[in-house]
Parts: C-alpha cells; sequence; structure tokens
C-alpha cells in the first residue's frame, strides 16, 4: 500500500476500534485495546502483552494435565475480505466508515496477487482479531464447562486442558469453527503434550516467539536482548542443525542473544548456515555489523553473492550487504553493488540498499549511476526510492520532482518533500549502520 492509503486504512479503523474491542476476550494479548476498552486508538503496549501472556502460560502449565498448541494455516492471506465485512457488520453496525472500509478491502481484493487483508498493519491485526472471534467463543465455552485455560496471540492459540481427551476435543472443536469461517488449522503445527513435557515444549515456544521484545535499541547498535547464556546456546544448536527448517523469528532471537549477550564465538558457526538459511539475511548482516567483523567477512560477503543460489536473490544480497557500515569504505563490495545497481532497475531492494551504499563510499559514481537508473525507474516503488536518495546526495529538485510526479503513488512522498522545501531527511541509525 502507498502511504496515503495506509494512512487512510489506519484512520477507518480506529474510528471503529472500540467497538471492535467492546467484547474482546481477555484471554485475547497483543493488538487490542485495554480490558475493557476506554477510548478508540488507545493500543495496549505489544511487549508488555508479550510478557503478560508468557506469565499467564507459565503459571497455567503448572497446574494442567495437558495443553493443546495450535495456529492457522496463511491467517491474514486467507481472511476473505466479504466473511470480514460481514462480521464487523454484525459486531459494529451499519455505518459510513464501514462502507468506505467495505470499498478499501474490496480494491484491496482485486489487486494483482493479493489475497485476505494487508499484512504487517496494526489495522489488519484489530481486523483479524475481531474474525477470529468465533473461536474465542468455543475456548470461552470450554472455559464455562470445563474448567480449561485458554490464551491467545493473534492466531497462535493454547488450552490448558485437565487431560489429553479434553484437549483433543478442543482441537476439533477449534478445526470446525475456522472452516466454518473458510480458514484451516494449521495441522503441521497443532500439538497436544501431557504430563512433564509440558514445561519443556513451553520452554521452546518462548525462544521461536520472542519477537515482539527483541528490537533494535534506540542507539541503533544495540539489541534489547533477555534470556540466559543457556537459551542462546540450546536455540542457536538447534539453528545449526536444522538451519533450512529455521523460521525467521527463531534467526532474529539467535542473532540478538548473540550481540545482547556478546557470545561472538558463535559467528563463525553461523556463518556456515547462512547459506542455507537466506530467509534471515537482514538479522544476520545486523549481527555481524554491531560485532566490529563487516572489515574481516568482505570477501566471505562477495564470495558468497557469487554463488548460484544467492545470486538469484537480490533481497538476500541487499540485506547481507547492510553488514557494512555506511561510515567505512569497502572498495570491492562498493564495486559490485555498481555493477548490480546498473542492471537491477525493477529490483527494488537492490535499488535502495545498494544505491544508499554506494552513496555513502562513492558518491560521484552512485548519483551518475542513479540518474541514468531514474530514466528506466519501472515501477513507483523504485521511482520513489531512487528519487529520496538522489535528494539525499544532489539536492537535484528537478530530477526528484520528475521520478516522483509521474506516479500516482508517489504523488504524497512529493509534496511531504514540498512541504519541509526539500531538506535533508534523517535516515535511520539502523539503516545508516552508524
Amino acid at each position: 500500500m502507498c502511504p496515503a492509503d495506509r494512512m487512510i486504512y489506519h484512520a477507518l479503523v480506529n474510528r471503529i476500534s472500540a467497538k471492535i474491542c467492546a467484547e474482546m476476550s481477555g484471554f485475547v494479548f497483543g493488538w487490542r485495546l485495554p480490558r475493557p476498552p476506554d477510548k478508540s486508538s488507545h493500543y495496549l503496549n505489544n511487549g508488555q502483552e508479550w510478557l503478560e501472556l508468557i506469565a499467564r502460560r507459565r503459571e497455567y502449565a503448572d497446574d494442567c494435565g495437558a495443553v493443546l498448541s495450535t495456529d492457522v494455516t496463511n491467517f491474514f492471506a486467507s481472511i476473505p475480505p466479504q466473511g470480514l465485512v460481514d462480521r464487523l457488520h454484525d459486531e459494529v453496525g451499519s455505518s459510513d466508515v464501514l462502507d468506505y472500509l467495505e470499498v478499501f478491502l474490496e480494491t484491496y481484493r482485486r489487486t494483482p496477487a493479493r489475497t485476505g487483508i494487508p499484512q504487517r498493519s496494526l489495522a489488519s491485526a484489530l481486523l483479524a482479531n475481531c474474525y477470529i472471534r468465533p473461536v474465542d467463543d468455543v475456548l470461552r465455552g470450554f472455559q464455562n464447562r470445563r474448567g480449561i485455560k485458554a490464551l491467545r496471540w493473534m492466531d497462535d492459540i493454547w488450552a490448558f486442558c485437565p487431560d489429553p481427551d479434553v484437549a483433543r476435543e478442543i482441537q476439533l472443536d477449534i478445526q470446525r469453527e475456522l472452516r466454518s469461517i473458510e480458514l484451516e488449522i494449521n495441522l503441521g503445527k497443532t500439538r497436544v503434550v501431557e504430563g512433564p513435557g509440558v514445561q519443556d515444549f513451553l520452554a521452546d515456544h518462548e525462544l521461536e516467539r520472542e519477537e515482539p521484545t527483541v528490537q533494535v535499541a534506540p542507539s541503533g547498535s544495540r539489541y534489547v536482548s533477555n534470556g540466559s547464556v543457556e537459551d542462546l546456546d540450546r536455540a542457536a544448536n538447534r539453528l545449526i542443525s536444522e538451519p533450512e527448517n529455521a523460521d525467521r523469528t527463531m534467526i532474529r532471537y539467535v542473532c540478538s542473544r548473540i550481540v545482547g549477550l556478546e557470545q561472538w564465538h558463535w559467528i563463525p558457526r553461523i556463518l556456515e548456515v547462512v547459506p542455507r538459511s537466506l530467509h534471515g539475511a537482514d538479522h544476520y548482516s545486523r549481527m555481524i555489523r554491531t560485532s566490529g567483523r563487516s572489515r574481516e567477512l568482505e570477501s566471505w560477503y562477495l564470495d558468497l553473492t557469487q554463488s548460484s543460489i544467492v545470486n538469484r536473490l537480490p533481497w538476500a544480497q541487499a540485506q547481507l550487504a547492510l553488514m557494512f557500515p555506511q561510515n567505512s569504505k569497502f572498495p570491492k563490495v562498493s564495486e559490485f553493488l555498481l555493477r548490480r545497481l546498473e542492471g537491477s532497475v525493477s529490483d527494488l531492494d537492490l535499488v535502495t540498499t545498494a544505491g544508499r551504499l554506494v552513496a555513502a563510499w562513492d558518491r560521484d559514481n552512485a548519483i551518475s549511476v542513479l540518474r541514468q537508473l531514474g530514466e528506466r525507474p519501472g515501477t513507483p516503488l523504485v521511482a520513489r526510492s531512487l528519487a529520496l536518495t538522489l535528494h539525499s546526495l544532489s539536492r537535484d529538485r528537478k530530477r526528484v520532482r520528475s521520478l516522483l510526479g509521474a506516479y500516482r503513488e508517489t504523488e504524497a512522498t512529493l509534496r511531504m518533500l514540498e512541504d519541509g522545501n526539500f531538506k535533508p531527511l534523517k535516515e535511520t541509525k539502523d539503516f545508516a549502520g552508524a
């Protein structure tokens, strides 16, 4: 979505957020208003919500005979927009706001290669919490009849039961309810654990689902990291033994704790599995950059980018390049990225990342190449990236206006620059690598 569409989407959902959350169960954590909601848009902090959920989970595990853990297959991408709108009509009633929201969701549905509702959006998370409410009703019913304890974090669901039979009964009811709203339970991630295995299972799950509390510190150079060295060792060994099966949250967990706990001895072993887990390239690059080892790994990066797999993955090349900070020069990497830029006008990741890095290391050559690319940007997103990078380098207002004025999707960015009299934009320290 373009910035203007995203703002409109959030504004519409904010207007009805209090009504959406009015009947939300207390065992639902994350992406919600207070319990009970006090006013629209006053969202609870997700980091605190996650910590509270962990505390509840540990408490419930001490007093249960079995736990059911499950989630939904492709949750956001599988939510039918019309079904969601019908649910909202039931929850909040008819209104002009809901009519506008319906038009927005229908337009999104018609966009090629898009399904469900927008992802990585607070507005979508709130709507998803509303759509899956029938599952909450199932859990609430078991709470009242069978005394179970339930918790839900978006589509991750836990039920703490007196015995495995009740857990399986809940699983079947959840599966039936999900199918009634055109969703599917993720059988590959559904487990019923009983007895002594409950605590170990939840401990492993906490390592894998730490994302909401692992963030880059405001300085951009350190990670906020909780957990012990023993936790890191267990997670790192699992990542190294099965890198292809490690999800991004696990990779982020390991990298953040290596930095936060300064366990640099893990880096050589982690580097060995990077080619087999390129989906975590962005986390690996920040770990390496923070370790101060970028200079000694320049040849490692160049060799890796020449491999048959990485050579076909511009996103991985771009993200791994962020291991090199802008405040130092890396001539060989700069030369490589310049060559990649010349033939990558349609690739947003390379244009954005490589363009900005080369601009810091070799300003004149970067301006020349970026101006050539600007003559054939290909897509609005690439045009925006080229325009912002050129703006930071040359203050070439005419060329920036031409790039941003060529597409409706980039008009908001042009107006932002005009309103600020084309003053330089502040770059995040994480992206700058400072």
